[in-house]
């Protein structure tokens, strides 16, 4: 990859190892994503001089928001942050069930943690009786996203996930990454829906 883009750029001048190095990792090892991002930069710079600057600013960082970041804030139901992670995050098709999985996880987690809550009436308490345990790092994402559920509204949730994964596996196996940022926006609505 080092090499195409580099035979990418042979009549531009300024491009460092460190703007390969950065198309690379921010790219996934994609060369599509490397191509599209080459067009950008030759668009910015019509006198063929590379300017880092500019192009820190603009290479997509869609690998620095991974599917965990993008999961909590569509369960919290904070819609700016949804909005900025979808735009930033690249979903491969080969990961697509490896993040229904975990989405699916953690709405289970929000449902044992309702049951047991109702069980201990203390959230601290609940969180420390569920079992398996909760990583103590992700305990103020699991609280903040208790508190903008209920279990009718996770029921919803786990069949909207369910459904999805049955369009994805029997009918729409082209546009699962489409499917999947479609839900999480279902979910986000779920999450600030009054009912």
């Amino acid at each position: 990859l080092a090499e195409y883009i580099k035979n990418k750029f042979q009549e531009y001048t300024g491009l460092g190892q460190e703007v390969v190095n950065q198309l690379i990792e921010n790219s996934g090892y994609d060369r599509k994503i490397i191509s599209n991002e080459i067009d950008k930069i030759k668009s910015l710079h019509p006198d063929k001089r590379i300017n880092y600057e500019k192009i820190a600013n603009i290479i997509n960082n869609a690998y620095n928001v991974n599917f965990d970041d993008l999961r909590d804030c569509c369960l919290e139901g904070n819609g700016k942050k949804l909005n900025q992670n979808l735009g930033n995050v690249m979903i491969h098709n080969e990961d697509v069930f490896l993040c229904l999985n975990k989405l699916n996880y953690r709405i289970q987690i929000l449902i044992n943690l309702k049951i047991q809550f109702q069980k201990d009436k203390n959230l601290d308490l609940a969180i420390n009786n569920l079992t398996p345990k909760i990583f103590w790092k992700d305990k103020p994402v699991i609280m903040e996203q208790f508190r903008k559920w209920n279990l009718e509204k996770l029921g919803k949730a786990k069949k909207n996930v369910i459904e999805t994964e049955i369009k994805m596996k029997t009918k729409f196996n082209n546009y699962n990454t489409l499917i999947i940022k479609y839900l999480l926006i279902k979910l986000f609505r779920l999450a600030n829906s009054t009912s």
